[in-house]
């Protein structure tokens, strides 16, 4: 296992609303590769895997010239998703080695770049090496001694970067900044046999303090999904945070980061439809005692929103079917069990139920 998890959660209770804990995991790197360059062979084409060393280096042998750069990457994919991350420190570990007694040289300042484009562990090179990016770029000073640890090295610019845009960011580069001959920082690999010598990455980030997903339905028989709904939540009445579109599934998802009373008012991008001379009737019969309707079914009668049901609301249903009126007070669409509170951490799954208003027995064709 690459990745260990410390975790600290708890809950305390501060000015009458939660305080939600960080977390903090450490993590071996997912992949990491040495790109070699020899005046005299093929070693910029060649890929190196499971070699000992993590180093940036350049240096002269007996038949010419060597240079080495390390590209690796993490597997980000263990913290969950609408997280932040707060801090992410880098440790390399400095090893004698066959012939690489530990760092060398007088200019031996090397950099950690974000690499922008993808790379395939089993095939990158020196020469296919992908781009780089000088944005949140950090700096390894010049080391003091052969065996110096680099350690706390702070790379949260790029960790966060690549865990919040991960279609531009794959890893990171190490190299020297002057690959001057006579200079290089040496440090173990994963594959290195001491497992305390192995690099080892430290995040600490803030949970996703409240997860709300859910999916929106039109409430037939069937309960048919609607895709690209438009669902603006709100806190507390009104205080917009976060505008939703629900896929071909109807489903829906985001974070919520504090407490409150939410509700989800919808849009439906969809035609108004489904109503005909039963459903003026059923409104009716339900002014008149003759039915129980419930819920939602209930609230589609309701056309003037006069929060109760009478003759105009049936009489708004036939006139909008003969054509002569283009809509009612209460609008197109109404939704239901679309509100929820957050008094926590957690989450909740909402089935938000939707009708076109006046179409009380659900029968809407799709």
């Amino acid at each position: 296992m690459k990745y260990l998890l410390r975790i600290a959660l708890f809950f305390t209770l501060l000015s009458g609303e939660y305080s939600y804990s960080q977390v903090t995991i450490t993590m071996g790197v997912q992949n990491d590769i040495s790109l070699g360059w020899s005046t005299y062979n093929s070693a910029a084409n060649t890929n190196y895997q499971n070699t000992m060393q993590f180093a940036a280096y350049s240096l002269l042998g007996e038949y010419g010239g060597n240079k080495n750069r390390v590209i690796f990457n993490f597997n980000l994919s263990v913290i969950p998703a609408g997280s932040i991350i707060t801090s992410a420190k880098l440790n390399l570990y400095a090893i004698s080695y066959s012939s690489l007694n530990g760092h060398f040289g007088t200019s031996n300042s090397s950099f950690l770049k974000k690499v922008t484009a993808s790379w395939n562990p089993l095939t990158v090179t020196w020469n296919n090496c992908p781009a780089t990016s000088t944005e949140n770029m950090v700096t390894l000073p010049q080391s003091t001694s052969n065996l110096q640890d680099y350690t706390n090295i702070n790379i949260t610019g790029i960790i966060k970067d690549i865990y919040e845009n991960p279609g531009s960011g794959y890893g990171i580069l190490l190299g020297l900044i002057n690959e001057a001959y006579g200079n290089g920082l040496v440090f173990g690999s994963s594959h290195f046999a001491t497992v305390s010598k192995r690099p080892v990455l430290e995040i600490t980030y803030q949970p996703p303090y409240f997860k709300l997903e859910g999916y929106v339905k039109y409430a037939n028989t069937l309960q048919t999904p609607l895709n690209n709904v438009r669902l603006i939540l709100m806190k507390n009445g009104n205080i917009p945070v976060d505008t939703l579109f629900t896929n071909t599934s109807g489903y829906f998802s985001t974070n919520i980061d504090s407490d409150g009373d939410y509700t989800l008012v919808g849009n439906c991008p969809l035609p108004w439809g489904g109503v005909n001379s039963l459903d003026a009737m059923l409104t009716l019969r339900e002014f008149l005692g003759l039915e129980d309707l419930t819920g939602i079914y209930k609230k589609a009668c309701d056309l003037n929103m006069s929060s109760y049901i009478n003759a105009t609301d049936a009489m708004m249903n036939q006139v909008r079917q003969s054509g002569l009126s283009s809509g009612f007070p209460a609008g197109d669409w109404i939704f239901d069990n679309n509100s929820f509170t957050v008094t926590g951490p957690g989450e909740t799954t909402l089935q938000v139920k939707t009708l076109c208003t006046g179409d009380v027995n659900g029968s809407y064709s799709f």
